[in-house]
């Protein structure tokens, strides 16, 4: 993907590339789509099992979490990026999120429902920080957004949501 789009990416150009069979690439993927997936789930997997196995203070360390992961991947991000594919990240992290969550969390009221529904929306909010961070050439030192973040999150706290 650094030379080549990924649309004219080829099974058979991944077979010259790899020296793999096409009895071996089919035994173990269904497409060019499915390699690439297969690389983010593993990505994301580390990100997960990194980030749920840590113990945390406050939501800021959870944050600088997520940014650790996104700078040391940034090539491989600015590449899904160049190639339209960001959104492939929030998709598989939304897979494999709910599976890690489960085995390193034990909350009160695991079984609710709104646990996973949170997550989503956590997830969710914090991928779209992190595709504007990108798109924006990461240059916003990933502290300054972390802070702006938590100075949001401390203001929208203290207003009364159920009067408006």
């Amino acid at each position: 993907m650094k030379e080549i789009p990924f649309e004219e990416i080829t099974v058979k150009l991944i077979l010259l590339e790899s020296g793999l069979s096409r009895k071996t690439f089919y035994r173990n993927f269904e497409s060019k789509e499915d390699v690439l997936d297969s690389f983010i789930r593993q990505k994301m997997n580390e990100y997960a099992t990194r980030l749920l196995s840590r113990q945390y203070t406050n939501f800021a360390s959870i944050i600088d979490v997520i940014f650790e992961f996104c700078e040391e991947n940034k090539e491989l991000i600015i590449l899904l990026d160049k190639h339209d594919l960001l959104m492939r990240l929030l998709k598989i992290g939304n897979e494999v999120m709910p599976e890690h969550h489960r085995r390193f969390t034990t909350f009160e009221g695991e079984e609710d429902p709104m646990v996973e529904y949170i997550l989503f929306f956590n997830t969710g909010c914090l991928f779209n920080v992190l595709f504007k961070w990108v798109k924006d050439g990461m240059k916003i030192p990933a502290s300054v957004i972390r802070d702006g973040i938590m100075a949001y999150i401390s203001n929208i706290s203290n207003i009364n949501l159920t009067t408006i």
